[in-house]
C-alpha cells in the first residue's frame, strides 16, 4: 500500500514513530498520529483504530513499534521507512 496515495479505508490510521525533530517535510501526513517510540507505552491508547500503518525512521523503530502494537491487539497492515535509500519505501505485511 502506498502511503502517499489517499486510498485508506476508514478503519486504518497512520501512526508515525519518528521523533518530532526528525520529521522530514517531504514525508509528513496531516492525518497521521505522531507517537515517538519513547512515548508509545504512555499514549498507544489514543490510537483510534486497531488497523494501523506504521511510519518510522529506521528498522529498529519499526521492530520495536510493531511488536508493541501487536502485543496490545493492533493489526499492523504495513510499514514505511521515511529515510530509506531503497527504491520501495513501503512494505505490506501479510499474515
Amino acid at each position: 500500500m502506498d502511503v502517499r496515495q489517499d486510498q485508506w479505508d476508514e478503519k486504518q490510521v497512520i501512526v508515525d514513530f519518528r521523533d518530532y525533530n526528525n520529521l522530514s517535510d517531504s514525508f509528513v501526513f496531516q492525518d497521521a498520529i505522531f507517537i515517538p517510540i519513547p512515548y508509545l507505552k504512555r499514549y498507544y491508547h489514543e490510537i483510534p483504530s486497531k488497523y494501523v500503518h506504521v511510519i518510522a525512521s529506521n528498522k529498529l523503530e519499526i521492530n520495536i513499534g510493531i511488536r508493541f502494537l501487536q502485543k496490545h491487539g493492533f493489526h499492523v497492515t504495513g510499514y514505511s521507512l521515511a529515510e530509506c535509500s531503497c527504491h520501495n519505501k513501503t512494505t505490506e505485511i501479510t499474515m
